[in-house]
């Protein structure tokens, strides 16, 4: 085929249902034009997050590391102004659901309720959060006193903690003040992973 016919067919090829392939373009550069000239408004805030309906049986292990606030971004058209302190005048915060499970620790931030405006969409940021969840188990350990003389009161308590804390939970060793004859009471080191119960125990001297 000669480069003459060649160019003959693309040619034909393009004003082929000419028509209707402007009347397409047209359509789509009026929509272009007609959505450039909307413009939108962009307003940013930031609200706490706050972790609902967890197990009670659960503990959050990187709690150290997850945030207590997202930026929530709100788009408005400009002809439809937004009036961005009715977020906190609604008391709109984020939620991340617990009570939901997840295979991968991933779970997703949602608004607490509606945007006060239909005329208006939004984004998290960031729009899910990574939570390491571990089951909590409990043991009996003794109290013991670091002075011979003193007897602990009761001489053991339940810890609770993280599954995976099992080969780091040992008895709790205590101090007590050598020239204290009464009782010391002594409040055990609990903190976000381990709890004791009781919490605080009492020592007393022998020799009294």
């Amino acid at each position: 085929m000669s480069l003459k016919s060649t160019l003959k067919n693309l040619v034909d090829k393009i004003f082929e249902n000419w028509d209707v392939k402007l009347i397409s373009f047209l359509i789509a550069l009026g929509l272009w034009f007609y959505i450039k000239s909307l413009n939108t408004n962009e307003y940013e805030i930031y609200i706490p997050v706050y972790y609902a309906n967890m197990p009670s049986n659960y503990v959050i292990v990187n709690s150290n590391d997850l945030p207590k606030y997202v930026l929530l971004k709100v788009n408005s058209v400009r002809k439809n102004s937004f009036d961005i302190t009715k977020i906190k005048n609604e008391d709109i915060i984020a939620i991340v659901d617990l009570s939901k499970g997840s295979k991968d620790g991933k779970y997703k931030i949602t608004l607490s309720k509606p945007l006060p405006s239909n005329s208006v969409s939004y984004s998290l940021v960031p729009s899910e959060i990574f939570i390491d969840l571990d089951t909590i188990t409990n043991t009996i350990i003794k109290v013991i006193p670091n002075n011979e003389n003193y007897i602990s009161i009761p001489s053991s308590v339940i810890v609770y903690f993280p599954s995976r804390m099992s080969n780091q939970i040992k008895d709790v060793y205590v101090s007590a003040q050598s020239n204290n004859k009464g009782l010391t009471e002594i409040q055990l080191p609990s903190n976000n992973f381990i709890k004791y119960e009781p919490s605080k125990i009492y020592l007393s001297n022998t020799n009294n």
